[in-house]
């Protein structure tokens, strides 16, 4: 299955991540994916279901199953309090970053290797 069906050339763009701000590449528009809604103590991400999540050992984790842990966040560890499966499907952006792949995404520090919900 195709995951990608457009890229845009966002190389004037940067992105906060755990390390400081780092340029992004290109900004990948995908397929269809269920929204899941993943709400923590003050943070809430909508992304796919295999949206990445970085936990506090530093383990890369599916939105899907991140219920209960503690993730990663801009103002530190914040545990996951519901993971609530929309039903409801809509085109997704991943971004490219020119180096490091972890950055945050409404405050949660995510990965770039799956799916990224552009919110």
């Amino acid at each position: 299955m195709k995951k990608f069906t457009e890229v845009v050339d966002v190389s004037e763009w940067e992105v906060e991540t755990d390390i400081g701000y780092v340029d992004i590449n290109k900004s990948n528009k995908t397929v269809e994916y269920i929204i899941y809604e993943i709400e923590l103590e003050k943070y809430m991400i909508e992304c796919a279901d295999n949206h990445i999540l970085i936990d506090t050992d530093g383990n890369e984790v599916f939105a899907k199953d991140s219920h209960g842990l503690c993730i990663h966040t801009d103002i530190g560890p914040q545990r996951v309090i519901s993971v609530n499966n929309t039903g409801i499907s809509e085109e997704m952006y991943d971004i490219q970053l020119s180096h490091h792949h972890k950055y945050y995404t409404n405050g949660i520090l995510s990965h770039n290797t799956t799916v990224v919900g552009g919110y």
